[in-house]
């Protein structure tokens, strides 16, 4: 089965084959973004920016998804959400 990254890194290839290339993710997202970028250099292609908003810390990601019901994690991504909205009408 393909994974996220796996599936962007195709659909970013699809787009532009050769780069050089910019990546932005937010959240969790940024971590994506960062793996995506790693293999793209290991295929030799340039990365010229790298974004990573808010990315989460080392094992961060396990602890917000520690609850194991569907609710806890659809409450979580809404507050999640609504903390970078916040910030984002905050900034102008």
């Amino acid at each position: 089965m393909e994974g996220p990254v796996d599936h962007d890194l195709r659909s970013i290839e699809k787009v532009d084959s050769k780069g050089p290339y910019v990546l932005v993710g937010l959240c969790v997202a940024a971590t994506l973004a960062r793996e995506i970028a790693a293999r793209l250099v290991a295929k030799g292609r340039i990365v010229s920016l790298l974004v990573m908003i808010d990315p989460p810390g080392p094992g961060e990601t396990r602890r917000r998804f520690a609850g194991d019901t569907l609710t806890y994690k659809i409450r979580f991504t809404f507050y999640r959400a609504l903390f970078h909205l916040r910030r984002l009408t905050a900034a102008g």
